[in-house]
């Protein structure tokens, strides 16, 4: 722990390594991205923060080891309404057409994966249905049950039930309208590519840059998460969107609205379209 007058130099700190400040106000909970315990409080308190903070390391160290021969893909989005779960789902078909084993996990609150996925249910593992596409899904509801409860283990539980069975290549997670900090500090830190999903419009481009600054906020560890980033468009209507100027991502692509199209359709249709199966 440190004093929170004190810059903590990241880059010396070893992996796996739990750190925080201790601070003089109450109320504070972080600075920078990092934790903060306030030192004039009962010992108890002290040590029960000390002991959050490092099982928040230890549960990074078990997603990195679970994922260790996963790709982690997550499609998110601060605007509403631009279809970043249509677009995490197009990229899951596309994948599986390319013969790799996919999970989709939608992690959007009250997001329901039957709007795109559909199957049998697996003999081996309850509650996930295998799509004819050759994606594997929670059925319904369920993969959102847990993290509305705000189960700091929402994400380790999710994971564990996705990998209990079955090996995959590939995990594609739908993170749109979920902004938690602690979610996204969580998978964005093992993600392997994050795609931000963005209509054009103007309050799209003010929300995707205000994204940025909160994403550097966030960077720790040398670890950066901007570099992971992608910009997709989707939904782009020339006439009253444009595209963002010098973004600080580099840009996959765009596509238009498709009117009269929705669901397990209207993903197909993305799919198909050439970028999306090179992110």
């Amino acid at each position: 722990m440190f004093d929170e007058t004190v810059k903590i130099p990241e880059n010396v700190i070893p992996e796996s390594t739990a750190y925080g400040y201790l601070g003089n106000k109450p109320g504070v909970k972080e600075k920078e991205g990092i934790p903060v315990i306030f030192k004039y409080q009962n010992v108890d308190m002290i040590y029960q923060n000390i002991r959050t903070i490092s099982s928040a390391e230890a549960e990074d160290d078990y997603l990195d080891h679970i994922l260790a021969d996963t790709r982690m893909v997550v499609f998110i989005s601060a605007q509403g309404g631009c279809g970043t779960s249509a677009a995490a789902a197009a990229y899951a078909l596309r994948r599986a057409a390319d013969q790799k084993k996919i999970f989709y996990l939608n992690m959007e609150k009250f997001g329901n994966s039957n709007l795109y996925f559909s199957g049998e249910e697996s003999q081996e593992a309850a509650g996930i249905q295998q799509d004819l596409s050759g994606v594997d899904a929670f059925s319904g509801y369920r993969d959102s049950s847990v993290l509305s409860e705000n189960d700091d283990k929402a994400l380790q539980v999710q994971l564990e039930n996705c990998f209990k069975v079955q090996k995959y290549d590939e995990l594609v997670i739908d993170l749109s309208g979920n902004m938690e900090p602690k979610i996204f500090k969580d998978i964005s830190g093992c993600a392997d590519r994050i795609v931000y999903v963005t209509d054009g419009s103007l309050s799209g481009r003010d929300k995707f840059t205000r994204f940025c600054e909160a994403v550097k906020s966030l960077e720790q560890k040398n670890s950066s998460i901007l570099e992971k980033v992608v910009l997709m468009y989707n939904r782009f209507d020339p006439a009253d969107c444009e595209q963002i100027v010098s973004p600080p991502v580099p840009v996959m692509g765009g596509i238009v609205r498709f009117e009269s199209v929705s669901g397990r359709e209207l993903a197909e249709r993305i799919s198909q379209i050439g970028f999306v199966g090179k992110i």
